[in-house]
């Protein structure tokens, strides 16, 4: 009988899928029709493009629902409503990354470190002999290249069950992590490490230069002990030493200079290191030793299995200011096994408590340059708490101004300091590196105290003008210039609101003499450490010279005394400063008429006959090509301080006294009523502590008086203090011979008044 036959038809499963003819078309049957959109669109396999190799990624469900809401949406009006609708052309993700990363630079700029690179090396790459003189570099044996190189860092806690890396040939090895650390804040940062294996640390010094911190280079290491202790917990030892101990080693052995045993004792009971410091070490108990001695330290008995510990400050580091690292993590022994294999890595910083090390604040390399457009170009030049500059500090072209939008009102409560002790904001000492930027504290309190961002440093290690930019409380002060030196030197902090500049100078008398007297001017104010007593503020009052000047107060310099200088004002307008060089403002001081050419000033000296005089509307105005129109000055007298002008008063109001002038060099040809802010802004009326009042036109304050009958005086409030009420009938004899109307809602009320 014939057997039946069966014909298949369709895939196989026992294989997968892999019979599929076209994958592509494959996947477009099994989506067809599966989402039809309102334009009759279907969805398809390149829809699915984004999600391609998705399976080897760490990517998950979540992650991609974080992404819901992302598209860019543009608000419309539409049909009289406002609508969001998606933004046509669509902004993808790509898109905004890439927006992102343009700005902010790649790698970003604040913590946004992608981790360090690490390299993978065989036990049989380490080198051998190795010393207390051991680096990173000499730690691997020459010519030897890494078994593989990569990313490796996530929070720096590292867990091996066998292997370091499937790429070493066996389950030892050493890794070695190399790249920057960018602090997000100044002063001091804390790099602690536990591990079972051994260790190196290399931090770069201010320099650059990568310089050992920690080198527990073998298990055991012997140490000689230059001085004698006498039952003391701490030894003091070589720095280079010191830096070979771990918290945790074990004291194994000890002999005096001949060889002989000691601390036997000790060493049976148990003897560790509970401390290091950077030329000390710290014991579990007290001990007792001679010169010369020689102690073994060990980590034979916890390596691969009992954790140790160190720890490494950088003290004076400074914020987003990027320093090399460089850690060694290893186990030399090639046929030991070990069943614990870790290394936890911690940071702390001011900002940041004890913890893990994240990723973010480690970058493989730092670019050489951002871009200025950037969010570090914009940082760099930000204006700091303390104040700084915006624009070029010199404008040869209108183009090089700086435009200068605040959204809020421009508050000024700058107030000069009266004497030096006013501008002194503290005086401590500090310690100064060649070079750097860093002062760091000594030992000594309050630190940091009363000092603030933007105050001026004084010292002869920087040069005059130095800032404070950013504090780290009670342990670093960093500044914008460099130090000449090495030094441990008294620093005095000054007020940087309104300083100007600080010179060495002698006086005679009210006259002072300085390095020059570029950049003064008749106001400034003048302090220095022993100025006399006194209310009065001591100001420059002329300028002799490119070097004298004169003040008010006699400075009494004894020999060669640092003299320092702040603005008189709060607010200083410079952008007229060229164009208004030799012109000076004066007030009127007695009421001048229509058709006067006699003007009575409060000071009519400091110009000279032919200054061109300018004030409107009261003098005739000023056109720039045709100098008939320009008023000037023919006569001077000083004793009643009266000026005689070629033109008359024009026809008007009265140029009232109070009203300011502006006095112009001859050669002038130009409106210069800029250049004076007005000196009294009380005119047409007089100012007293009360308010103001009318005047007599003489400068007097007289009651208001109105000599037309149909003058009409508007006020929004009326009140009457201090006046007397009486109840009026009718048919009493009133004394009174004038009414004074008064309008109110439409309705006219009277009241009565007398002219005796």
């Amino acid at each position: 009988m014939p057997r039946p036959s069966f014909k298949n038809i369709g895939l196989r499963r026992d294989l997968n899928l892999a019979d599929l003819q076209s994958k592509d078309l494959a996947l477009n049957n099994v989506l067809n029709n599966l989402v039809v959109g309102s334009d009759n669109k279907s969805f398809s396999g390149g829809d699915l493009d984004a999600i391609k190799g998705i399976s080897n990624s760490t990517v998950t469900n979540r992650d991609i629902g974080l992404m819901a809401g992302l598209a860019v949406k543009n608000t419309i009006l539409e049909d009289g409503e406002l609508v969001d609708r998606i933004a046509t052309p669509v902004i993808t993700v790509k898109n905004q990354l890439d927006t992102i990363i343009a700005t902010t630079n790649d790698p970003p700029f604040f913590n946004g470190g992608d981790g360090l690179i690490a390299r993978f090396y065989d036990t049989d790459q380490i080198a051998t002999n190795l010393s207390k003189n051991t680096t990173g570099v000499t730690l691997i044996a020459p010519n030897e290249d890494p078994q593989v190189t990569k990313p490796f860092w996530n929070n720096g806690v590292f867990e091996f069950s066998n292997k370091l890396d499937d790429t070493l040939g066996g389950a030892n090895g050493l890794i070695q992590w190399q790249g920057f650390y960018v602090p997000d804040a100044s002063g001091p940062s804390t790099f602690s490490f536990e591990t079972t294996g051994l260790v190196m640390l290399e931090v770069a010094d201010e320099f650059g230069d990568l310089q050992v911190v920690q080198n527990t280079f073998a298990e055991e290491r012997q140490i000689t002990h230059k001085s004698e202790m006498i039952n003391e917990l701490s030894v003091t030892l070589d720095n280079i030493d010191a830096r070979t101990v771990i918290i945790g080693d074990e004291i194994t052995a000890a002999f005096d200079a001949s060889g002989n045993p000691i601390l036997a004792s000790e060493i049976s009971a148990g003897l560790f290191v509970d401390g290091v410091g950077k030329t000390s070490v710290t014991f579990n108990t007290a001990i007792s030793v001679p010169d010369e001695a020689v102690l073994t330290y060990s980590i034979a008995n916890k390596i691969g299995s009992d954790a140790f510990r160190f720890a490494h400050t950088e003290a004076t580091l400074e914020k987003y200011v990027p320093i090399e690292i460089r850690l060694s993590y290893w186990y030399s022994e090639e046929d030991t096994n070990y069943f614990n294999k870790y290394i936890d890595a911690n940071l702390t910083t001011n900002i940041k408590d004890s913890g893990n090390w994240p990723y973010w604040y480690l970058y493989q390399t730092i670019p050489a340059e951002f871009d200025e457009n950037s969010f570090k170009g914009f940082y760099d030049n930000r204006l700091l708490t303390g104040g700084g500059e915006i624009g070029p500090t010199e404008v040869n072209f209108s183009t090089q101004y700086a435009k200068w939008l605040s959204i809020s009102p421009l508050t000024v409560t700058y107030a000069p300091p009266l004497r030096f002790a006013n501008a002194l904001r503290a005086e401590y000492t500090l310690n100064m590196i060649q070079d750097s930027n860093i002062c760091s504290t000594t030992a000594t309190s309050p630190f940091t105290d009363n000092i603030e961002i933007g105050n001026k440093i004084i010292t002869p290690a920087f040069t005059k003008g130095t800032s404070v930019t950013d504090i780290s409380r009670n342990n670093i002060i960093i500044v914008n210039g460099t130090a000449s030196g090495d030094a441990t030197i008294a620093v005095k902090f000054l007020d940087h609101r309104g300083f100007l500049d600080t010179q060495a100078g002698t006086s005679i008398g009210n006259d002072v003499t300085i390095d020059t007297t570029e950049g003064l001017k008749v106001g400034t104010v003048v302090v220095c450490e022993n100025n006399p007593a006194g209310s009065d503020y001591i100001r420059v009052t002329s300028i002799s010279s490119i070097r004298t000047f004169t003040t008010n107060i006699a400075l009494n310099l004894t020999g060669l005394e640092e003299v320092f200088f702040y603005s008189d004002k709060g607010l200083n307008n410079n952008s007229l400063n060229n164009f208004c060089i030799g012109t000076l403002g004066r007030e009127i001081a007695v009421t001048a008429s229509p058709g006067d050419t006699q003007l009575v000033l409060n000071d009519a000296t400091g110009f000279g006959l032919n200054n061109v005089i300018q004030s409107s509307p009261y003098l005739a105005e000023i056109d720039p090509s045709d100098t008939s129109t320009l008023t000037r000055i023919i006569a001077i007298d000083t004793n009643t301080n009266t000026i005689t002008i070629n033109k008359p008063v024009e026809a008007g109001d009265d140029m009232v006294a109070g009203t300011t002038v502006v006095i112009c060099p001859t050669d002038t040809t130009q409106n210069k009523e800029a250049c004076v802010i007005p000196l009294n802004t009380a005119p047409p009326f007089v100012g007293t502590l009360e308010g103001l009042r009318t005047t007599d036109g003489l400068g007097a304050t007289v009651g208001l008086q109105m000599t037309n009958a149909n003058s009409v005086l508007k006020v929004r409030d009326f009140v009457a203090e201090n006046a007397t009420a009486t109840e009026l009938s009718l048919g009493d004899a009133l004394a009174y011979d004038k009414t004074i109307p008064i309008t109110f809602n439409g309705t006219v009320y009277r009241a009565l008044a007398s002219t005796s």
